[in-house]
């Protein structure tokens, strides 16, 4: 069986350049998807702290960081304010993707509370 599936995989490799289709790349985050993650990231910080897993630091970390970026951009708070909302809930969100943190977490193989303090973490990089 693996000599067989060998043989298909390497034909279509062969085949592949002849037909492969240019990869088109992610559109361009708005400033608005910005401030949407941003508060989708604080929400979920929030939501962490509530489970004992960040600290009270990391939250207000991340709300100077919104503060940058709304005065950056001028916006108001309403993106921020649904991204901030879905993340108190626990739901990882972005453009159009909502997936609850347990299930990220699940998928990369790790806890909540790892990957809440990866989230804290991350604040810290430059």
């Amino acid at each position: 069986m693996r000599p067989v599936l060998c043989a298909i995989v390497c034909a279509a490799l062969h085949a592949a350049p002849a037909r492969a289709q240019p990869v088109q790349p992610f559109p361009a985050a708005s400033p608005t998807d910005v401030l949407f993650a941003e508060g989708n990231l604080l929400g979920l910080l929030e939501y962490c702290h509530a489970q004992g897993f960040v600290t009270v630091a990391a939250i207000d970390k991340q709300r100077e960081t919104i503060q940058h970026v709304r005065g950056a951009e001028r916006l108001s708070g309403m993106h921020e304010a649904a991204g901030r909302e879905a993340g108190k809930q626990g739901i990882v969100a972005f453009w159009e993707s909502r997936v609850p943190i347990a299930i990220a977490a699940q998928a990369q193989g790790i806890t909540v509370a790892s990957r809440c303090k990866y989230t804290e973490l991350s604040l810290a990089m430059p």
